[in-house]
């Protein structure tokens, strides 16, 4: 297989070659898991790669995350009406049909973060004139705020963050009131949730102790138990706040 050159030559051509054919073969995957209505079926046949079942708000907002961040950053101009049809059916079935039947609605939370960081990569490219993403953003942060509550939810939301930081960011940069509240929202939340890592100056954790559990994260603060993806999110939410809050960047410079 092509390894990587440190000097930028033929090897990293190849690298970058056979990566770029990859990513191509997933998006081509993406695109051919979608519905007639434009959102993406929840389920695939390993061995076929052929998508089946009902769409799914978690493959709604995922893959339209992953279709819009290729085509924003690889300028994939060839995307663009799969991504805009994505986002205007993901967001008309999973927040404004799925909110009219369920104030709380299970099928919001399970789109919410995925959807918010698309929302946001779209409202900062050249597309932002196609669609109210900025509003769509906001809206989604009012109500994970003030209708799901994520401050009181008993266990760990550390999802909820990865939407609400892209939503602080452009309620600052765009002067909208709502920055502050969001603000001390994340404050707040990611406090209260670091106390539940194992290993934390600030925890109280039950998890196990040794170097094995270190670093792990709760999924609630009377659950010793540890997954990987409860510790995921809260990490990416984790580290968008440094950045956003604080200037602090964990990228390589």
């Amino acid at each position: 297989s092509a390894r990587p050159s440190m000097d930028g030559g033929a090897d990293a051509a190849d690298e970058r070659g056979l990566w770029v054919h990859k990513l191509d073969a997933y998006l081509l995957f993406l695109l051919e898991a979608r519905n007639a209505d434009g959102l993406f079926h929840g389920q695939y046949d390993y061995a076929s790669g052929r998508a089946m079942a009902e769409h799914s708000p978690y493959a709604d907002g995922e893959a339209l995350l992953a279709l819009a961040k290729a085509a924003k950053y690889l300028r994939r101009d060839d995307l663009k009406d799969a991504v805009l049809a994505a986002a205007r059916a993901g967001y008309a079935h999973n927040v404004e049909e799925a909110l009219a039947a369920d104030a709380d609605s299970d099928v919001t939370k399970g789109y919410y973060q995925w959807s918010s960081m698309a929302f946001a990569e779209l409202a900062d490219s050249p597309w932002a004139g196609e669609a109210p993403f900025g509003d769509w953003l906001l809206r989604l942060a009012d109500w994970m705020v003030d209708v799901h509550e994520t401050l009181g939810r008993p266990r760990n939301t550390g999802y909820a963050y990865e939407g609400l930081v892209p939503a602080y960011v452009w309620a600052e940069a765009h002067g909208d009131a709502r920055a502050a509240k969001l603000r001390c929202v994340l404050a707040e939340g990611l406090g209260k949730l670091l106390g539940w890592q194992v290993g934390h100056p600030r925890a109280a954790a039950l998890g196990p102790a040794d170097a094995a559990g270190k670093g792990g994260i709760q999924n609630h603060a009377a659950e010793p138990g540890l997954r990987i993806d409860v510790a995921q999110h809260q990490l990416h939410g984790t580290l968008m706040a440094w950045e956003a809050l604080y200037g602090v960047s964990a990228r390589k410079p």
